[in-house]
């Protein structure tokens, strides 16, 4: 048993290696080596905690010893792969692991012959609950992105929210479901018509065509924005997407296969180190390179649209400025002599209830807000929603003139 729980450690670490190194498969290591000694420690410490036999050992502590480290060990797994209930294990687990420690210093005083029983366990207490409570630390509160990287905007450290339920109102009359979220750096408004929804993860859908883009810039997938790829010759339902095209098309027309295409020449690795990079949303790729912004694993709340796309705006994302630059440049919009609007529409389609983004930025007068539309679809007039209703309560707050009901996109 002991050699299994040393080959399970040298598993772990292996997975954490793969995990910094941002290379393949360092999910399935983690969750392997992490699963086998959560059950190597509950519930079969009992069998093998003695030392150095069976029989020397505190069997209750032992039993609640293993149940700690499982515990523990259960919220590390999620800490990494940034899973819901990570915090809730890690708490729970960190005071189990402290409690087996002040225990195990008790009952020690009082057993001397069991002193290499009650090395081995303290270590094994103390190890891993040190390791579950600085994920913990940086889980709930700052990331060892967030340290190495200020690409954070203000609207993350907490501004008070404002609820605008006239724009509830407004969503709810044109028979839509969703939210809207405006932040004004500027007055340090953070307004919203939803505060629940608004931190929400979801699926980013075609949105993710702005990180998508800097990447593939970043990479060298392709030289720049005017780069060609050749269509496949597979006819695809939008007819302006079966055809060569560059980037800045791609991104007007919202080409699917363009985007998938250059994913796979960056590289599952290389996406991965730059999700971790910006924070983006949950961080989480899962294992298909070509759709797991489409149908996988990775969510985004609109809070956190906005803060990528003021972080995109100020040029403070850890990409080349140049090409952060050529992402806002051909980033669709509109705009007048007096205002200007630019932003990523998404549409999540291949999931059972369909949602729909629009997140951007919105100028006028010198002042810069940014916007994040999440809304419920169920037909193509929702789609065209998240274009009408984001113009509608932009206009209503005076960040752009009214527009035509039939020049709006």
């Amino acid at each position: 048993m002991k050699r299994a729980e040393q080959f399970f450690i040298g598993l772990f670490i292996t997975a954490v290696l793969f995990r910094v190194m941002h290379w393949p498969m360092s999910g399935m290591l983690m969750i392997l080596s992490t699963s086998l000694l959560s059950i190597l420690y509950f519930p079969l410490a009992a069998l093998w905690f003695g030392d150095p036999e069976r029989r020397d050992q505190v069997l209750w502590l032992s039993v609640a010893g293993g149940f700690a480290l499982s515990m523990q060990l259960m919220g590390i797994l999620f800490a990494f792969q940034r899973w819901p209930l990570a915090l809730s294990f890690l708490r729970i687990g960190t005071v189990l692991c402290i409690t087996i420690v002040v225990l195990g210093l008790l009952v020690r005083s009082k057993k001397p012959a069991l002193a290499a029983y009650f090395r081995a366990l303290l270590i094994r207490a103390g190890s891993i609950g040190v390791l579950g409570a600085l994920l913990l630390y940086l889980h709930s509160g700052a990331t060892p992105v967030q340290i190495g990287h200020d690409i954070r905007p203000e609207v993350a450290q907490g501004p008070s929210t404002v609820l605008r339920p006239e724009w509830a109102q407004q969503i709810a009359d044109s028979n839509a479901v969703g939210v809207f979220v405006l932040w004004e750096p500027d007055s340090q408004r953070l307004q919203t018509s939803d505060s629940v929804r608004m931190k929400k993860g979801f699926l980013p859908a075609s949105t993710f065509k702005v990180f998508n883009s800097l990447v593939a810039l970043q990479e060298g997938a392709v030289a720049d924005e005017t780069t060609i790829i050749p269509w496949d010759g597979v006819t695809r339902r939008s007819p302006d997407w079966n055809e060569d095209q560059n980037m800045s098309q791609a991104i007007a027309r919202s080409t699917v296969w363009w985007y998938q295409e250059v994913a796979r020449r960056a590289g599952a690795g290389r996406m991965q180190h730059w999700l971790d990079a910006v924070a983006f949303g949950n961080h989480t790729m899962g294992d298909s390179i070509h759709l797991f912004w489409l149908q996988g694993a990775l969510r985004i709340t609109p809070l956190e649209q906005i803060r990528f796309m003021q972080t995109l705006h100020e040029e403070r994302l850890p990409f080349d400025l140049r090409h952060q630059r050529t992402v806002k440049r051909i980033l669709p919009g509109d705009s007048t002599a007096t205002w200007k609007r630019q932003g990523k529409s998404g549409w999540a389609i291949r999931v059972e209830d369909e949602y729909g983004w629009y997140v951007g930025w919105a100028e006028h007068n010198g002042r810069t807000a940014y916007f994040a539309l999440n809304i419920d679809i169920h037909s193509m007039e929702d789609v065209r929603k998240r274009y009408t209703l984001t113009d509608a309560i932009l206009a209503r707050e005076g960040w752009m003139e009214p527009q035509p009901a039939d020049q709006v996109r």
